[in-house]
């Protein structure tokens, strides 16, 4: 499965049109919630059944507005021993001296990086990225999260599974755990403050030390 999470001024229709190819063809409906104002609404869909390793294409759609199409990979099975490689990154909260280095780094530094083998799709070279804490000066801020946080890595974002874990910048807001859907496999008390998740032969332990 795949959660596909988007943000709208206004509207609760939570739809994407998914499939093999660019021509799309299956259709899931989600669930929408507020976030900080009612008119700003947070878009929650989940669509299954998909294979494994395979790479599907989507768009989003709330009324009248419609994303662009973009892609992802599902993750392979530990024993087909697939190659891959995912990008760890944190601490990406703004420095007022530098308040376009994330920008940079994540569009210049990552995505140039990538895009040197011309004509390879951004999903058959990055995995996933991890992100260990701090990613907004503070997280009970509504508009940094979409400012700081969202829009300098909008394009690595909507292609790249993002599997975080709070840092103490966040502070312990309901907006993180709002914004992202994580494994709900650690411990039912502390549900999304500490996970694993299993890509290919690897597993990945996200845990809130706060």
């Amino acid at each position: 499965s795949a959660v596909i999470m988007w943000q709208t001024d206004s509207g609760d229709e939570s739809i994407v049109e998914w499939g093999i190819t660019s021509g799309l063809g299956e259709i899931t409906s989600g669930s929408s919630v507020a976030v900080n104002f009612d008119s700003v609404r947070l878009h929650t869909v989940k669509i299954e059944p998909l294979d494994r390793f395979t790479t599907y294409f989507y768009r989003t759609r709330t009324g009248k507005i419609e994303s662009d199409i973009f892609s992802f990979r599902t993750p392979p099975f530990a024993s087909e021993h697939r190659s891959f490689r995912f990008a760890a990154m944190s601490d990406m909260q703004i420095d007022n001296d530098a308040p376009g280095k994330f920008r940079e780094i994540a569009n210049d530094g990552l995505l140039g990086y990538l895009n040197e083998n011309n004509g390879v799709p951004l999903p058959d070279q990055l995995a996933l990225v991890i992100v260990p804490g701090d990613l907004v000066a503070d997280g009970t801020n509504f508009d940094q999260w979409k400012n700081h946080f969202f829009n300098p890595a909008e394009f690595l974002f909507s292609q790249i599974p993002v599997y975080p874990v709070p840092g103490n910048h966040e502070r312990n807001s309901v907006y993180f755990f709002q914004y992202f859907h994580l494994p709900e496999n650690g411990t039912p008390a502390y549900a999304e403050h500490w996970w694993y998740k299993d890509y290919g032969n690897i597993r990945i332990i996200g845990m809130d030390s706060n």
